[in-house]
């Protein structure tokens, strides 16, 4: 990495990137934060890209750092927990 910037992940890198971000789940990060996000897509109210307001309403003890972490984590562990 240099300037700040992230590299690319190869392509045959992914299951590695998967297990890391497992590996890196925040402990205040539960199974009901992810299915109210499942649910979020579902309803089409928002991008999911603009979760973080909606995940604050429903979650007031969350911080919006919180809330950001449950996000990234529920976007980067998306396909694993609904394969194809």
């Amino acid at each position: 990495m240099s300037g700040g910037i992230p590299e690319a992940v190869p392509l045959g890198n992914r299951e590695a990137v998967r297990r890391k971000a497992l590996a890196e789940k925040p402990e205040y990060v539960t199974e009901e934060h992810l299915l109210y996000l499942d649910r979020l897509r579902e309803s089409g109210v928002t991008n999911m890209f603009g979760a973080v307001p909606f995940i604050m309403l429903e979650f007031p003890d969350l911080s919006e750092q919180q809330a950001k972490q449950v996000l990234i984590y529920w976007m980067r562990t998306f396909s694993d927990r609904h394969p194809r």
